[in-house]
């Protein structure tokens, strides 16, 4: 005979929605941004970009001259393993007493 009573099954338990806040702007929609920080930022960016053509042209006279340098090495030393050595320990001496003495490197810079 089936039962009349109801069936007990696993509790079921509801959570309530949370509702998050709606976005203030639709896809493709922008803010506005004052005149005043477009023009700082461009400031900014013409500083910038007179920077990076400094960086440039010194990054090319180091390479320039390192080919040089290099070019001479070899055609006075020679292509050969005692000459690679003499390099880097007359290198090494240089750069460690330009280091030791607080020889001031480059004073063109601007202090930061």
């Amino acid at each position: 005979m089936p039962s009349t009573q109801p069936q007990s099954g696993p509790a079921v338990r509801t959570v309530p929605k949370l509702s998050l806040p709606e976005p203030s702007l639709l896809p493709g929609e922008f803010v506005p941004i004052p005149e005043d920080v477009i023009a700082d930022f461009e400031h900014k960016l013409e500083a910038d970009l007179q920077t990076v053509g400094v960086t440039i042209t010194a990054i090319l006279g180091v390479i320039i001259f390192w080919r040089g340098v290099w070019a001479l090495l070899d055609h006075f030393i020679g292509d050969s393993v005692v000459g690679d050595i003499c390099c880097i320990i007359v290198g090494l001496v240089i750069v460690l007493y330009i280091r030791l003495s607080g020889m001031k490197i480059a004073s063109f810079w601007p202090p930061s």
